[in-house]
């Protein structure tokens, strides 16, 4: 078995070339590029990029997802779902933030999640101009 002498680092990615079918799924921790055909599920933990001249049948789930190509499937992005004036979307679409430029294609249901945010009391975390004040003059 030969072994590359460069070892794979997280996020390097998978490229999907165009020419190449791929049936089944497709999951990589690092970002995503299809510029072929894709029947399948497509999951990163980064960002999923479907090129111009891409195809893909399947649901596709990543933080960050931009659609130049056309997709049939469900969409899921955590973040930022962009379909650009080449891009063609047929089906249901999630996403925290969704820009659809002009030219582009929707056909389908959208869901618009909200960001996740931490509420913080602030009055655990915060004294008062007058607290402060007395402390600091007590330590003298």
């Amino acid at each position: 078995m030969l072994k590359s002498s460069k070892p794979r680092h997280h996020g390097e990615g998978t490229t999907i070339g165009a020419g190449v079918n791929l049936v089944g799924s497709l999951k990589d921790a690092g970002p995503i590029v299809i510029n072929g055909e894709v029947k399948g599920d497509i999951t990163s933990e980064e960002s999923i990029f479907i090129g111009e001249q891409a195809f893909v049948q399947g649901p596709i789930n990543a933080k960050i997802v931009t659609v130049s190509g056309a997709v049939e499937g469900e969409i899921k992005s955590s973040e930022v779902l962009e379909i650009t004036q080449t891009g063609r979307v047929s089906g249901k679409i999630e996403a925290q933030t969704l820009i659809i430029q002009p030219g582009a294609l929707f056909i389908g249901q959208c869901k618009m999640s909200e960001p996740v945010t931490e509420k913080i009391e602030e009055d655990n975390f915060s004294l008062e101009e007058d607290e402060i004040e007395s402390k600091t003059s007590k330590k003298k």
